[in-house]
This record gives C-alpha cells, sequence and structure tokens, in this order.
C-alpha cells in the first residue's frame, strides 16, 4: 500500500502493468515506466476534492479512454527531476488532435524548450489554441484561447522582429 495524497492505494490502482508480464516482474523490472492511466488520475482528481493533484507519470494513450474531462482539472507530473502542470481536459483535445504532441509533452525526459523547439508551442494550452481549436466545446474556454493565440502569434513576430 503507499499513500498518494492522503490515500491508501494498492499498487494495482496507481500501475498499469503491461499485459504480457506479471505484476512481479514488472515491479522487479525497471525497463518499464510507472504509467498511471489517465481515467484513474481523473478519479483521483474528482476524488481529492482538490483543484490539483500530482502524479508520477500519465500513459498519454490512455487519454482515449477518457469522454468528458472537467475543464479545470489539474495534474501535476512529477517524476522527481521535473515537474509540469497540465490541465487534463486540454491534453484529451491535444490526444484527439496529435498523439505524438502528448506523447513528447508527458515524457518529462523532454525539456519545454525541446517541445517548442519541435511544436512551436510550450504547452498543450498553447498546441490547442493554434491547431485544435475545432474541439473546444466551451464559450469560455474558446474566447480566451483565442486571446492566447494572438499572444503566441505575436511571440513569434517579436522574435523575427517584425
Amino acid at each position: 500500500m503507499l499513500e498518494v495524497l492522503g490515500k491508501r492505494l494498492s499498487v494495482d490502482e496507481i500501475v498499469h502493468f503491461p499485459r504480457n508480464i506479471t505484476k512481479d516482474q514488472f515491479i522487479r523490472s525497471h525497463s518499464y515506466p510507472y504509467l498511471m492511466r489517465a481515467i484513474d488520475v481523473l478519479k483521483l482528481y474528482m476524488e481529492s476534492e482538490e483543484y490539483r493533484i500530482e502524479v508520477d507519470s500519465i500513459d498519454p494513450d490512455s487519454l482515449l479512454e477518457l469522454v468528458e474531462v472537467p475543464l479545470e482539472a489539474q495534474v501535476i507530473i512529477n517524476n522527481g527531476i521535473r515537474r509540469r502542470l497540465v490541465f487534463l481536459a486540454f491534453l484529451k483535445i491535444v490526444y484527439d488532435c496529435d498523439p505524438e504532441f502528448v506523447r513528447d509533452y508527458l515524457n518529462l525526459q523532454h525539456s519545454l524548450e525541446e517541445i517548442h523547439k519541435k511544436y512551436g508551442v510550450y504547452t498543450e494550452l498553447e498546441y490547442v489554441a493554434l491547431h485544435c481549436m475545432h474541439a473546444v466545446r466551451d464559450e469560455d474556454a474558446s474566447h480566451a484561447l483565442k486571446k492566447l493565440k494572438t499572444f503566441i502569434l505575436s511571440r513569434k513576430s517579436n522574435a523575427h522582429g517584425l
């Protein structure tokens, strides 16, 4: 049993195990990352009644399982070396547009500078603002993202001296 945010959880509740190995083999092995399924992250968020939770990692491909996510669901991913704040709902939207970005973004071995060099954005919010606005159904969020898009484009113009 491990204590996560004041809750006692078993290893089975925290870790997503590959199907081709046993739980004991997984625990002994260091070749597999400890990935938490997105649905379990959301469940932990809802049960914690906090505005933000912290986890070690999220399995990017498990975002496919999510159906509806509150816009305010904030998760800090902390691998012990680097921390990254993500909005789970916007991460889901980006995954539906570009799963590769989400895989890179959730891999904390990549710095935000590396993410920016590859994709031209620093966060999942910026990615949604530039590439996935069609998927945002909330009117207030859409309005805020349009302003963010304007800022991002002006940031790019200022970098070139325009």
